[in-house]
């Protein structure tokens, strides 16, 4: 049997125990295809979901101001518009982006077609081919407390796990929305829960990748 592994933090892919040559194969994925002995080609490809995981933050983005989730199960528990709180229009609202790649980009994209009040985004250094309506804010700090919309869209390493944890969170504006469609770990789960719980962050909307 063979066993394929991707670690995406090492960007490697190794094939453990080669039933032709009985060795241990690891080669880098930044060549992107990579073709071992036994004829396995293992891909990185970091742009083939960037259009779907935009479009799917965008759908999250609109359910949470307009609380679809909510109204839909009211309808259908037959308690028509029964704990609905006042809905918010995205031109009312200032989105911040947290990791402006190649999914952040192209949610901005689709966001600011809406319109949004203002969209600001915050990487470790200013995005060189940044858009014209994307104001980038260094201090990290600063940022999370301009933001009534955080969408999450870092990758998960060492330095993000837990990156928006009780103190981050508490740094948002009071009644913010977090939307999170990049691994679950970035964000502290029983922070998330807590803000929610005391009404601080009015909503969070989250694509189900976990690690």
């Amino acid at each position: 049997m063979v066993l394929v592994m991707i670690k995406s933090t090492l960007w490697r892919a190794r094939i453990e125990v080669c039933p032709l040559c009985s060795a241990t194969h690891t080669e880098t994925l930044r060549l992107t295809i990579v073709v071992v002995c036994i004829g396995i080609r293992v891909s990185n490809t970091p742009k083939a979901v960037d259009i779907g995981t935009a479009t799917t933050a965008l759908y999250l983005l609109i359910s949470t101001l307009r609380q679809f989730s909510i109204a839909e199960r009211s309808i259908r528990d037959r308690k028509w518009k029964s704990g609905l709180l006042p809905a918010h229009d995205p031109p009312a609202r200032t989105l911040g982006i947290l990791g402006m790649g190649g999914i952040g980009q192209r949610f901005g994209e689709m966001a600011q077609a809406l319109p949004m009040k203002k969209i600001y985004y915050h990487n470790r250094k200013p995005k060189a081919d940044a858009p014209a309506w994307a104001e980038y804010v260094a201090d990290f700090e600063e940022f999370l407390e301009k933001s009534d919309v955080l969408s999450i869209h870092c990758p998960l390493n060492e330095k993000t796990v837990g990156l928006i944890g009780e103190k981050e969170i508490a740094k948002l504006k009071k009644d913010s929305i977090i939307i999170n469609t990049a691994r679950g770990k970035v964000i502290d789960e029983a922070a998330l829960i807590a803000a929610l719980r005391s009404g601080h962050v009015r909503g969070s909307t989250l694509l189900g990748r976990l690690c």
